[in-house]
């Protein structure tokens, strides 16, 4: 069993990057109802888990039509009619409802797997419609889209910490320590 990352800095795009290895294997770690309540469980969206079973296929298509449009903002390309049709369709099922409990507001929903694609929709359409858009990414090292919330907006990799960053920038310093040694040697 995999671990799901939530790094993209977005709900919707903590769900696109549940396809590991995009464009290279495309391993989908979404296999199972219990799959999904787990990442649900791991975005801290835990009044979903539980009703987080809903049709696996509807979340899987929601999942797509978000790569989709966020790869043609990426890629300075219109968004397909088709992709912001299911986009919109997942956004107006069954949007959560705050209640006023004796302990404070609680959001609650009659069906919480409506619930979650109307907020991850509602995530996408506030990323993807509006001046956000401008600050998604493609990790260069796995493909990963991500929001770059960083101050000067160059990020290019998933992680810098961990991920591909850390690997890209292990590899150019091995890759200098090899050059400054065989430069040594020749001498």
């Amino acid at each position: 069993m995999r671990d799901f990352e939530y790094k993209a800095g977005s709900l919707c795009l903590d769900l696109v990057d549940t396809v590991s290895a995009r464009g290279a294997g495309d391993v989908d770690l979404l296999a199972t109802a219990a799959d999904v309540a787990r990442w649900v469980t791991g975005t801290g969206r835990l009044a979903y888990a539980a009703g987080a079973v809903g049709d696996l296929t509807t979340l899987r298509t929601l999942r797509e039509a978000i790569f989709n449009a966020a790869s043609a903002c990426i890629d300075g390309t219109p968004m397909e009619d088709a992709d912001l049709a299911v986009i919109n369709a997942a956004a107006s099922m069954g949007a959560p409802r705050p209640v006023l409990t004796r302990h404070g507001v609680v959001m609650r929903a009659d069906d919480p797997f409506a619930a979650m694609m109307a907020e991850i929709a509602g995530d996408a359409i506030a990323l993807l419609g509006g001046d956000r858009q401008s600050r998604l990414r493609r990790c260069g090292g796995c493909n990963m889209l991500f929001f770059d919330a960083s101050p000067p907006g160059r990020r290019k990799w998933c992680s810098s910490a961990a991920g591909c960053g850390n690997q890209a920038k292990t590899r150019n310093r091995r890759a200098r320590i090899s050059a400054q040694q065989r430069g040594k040697t020749v001498q």
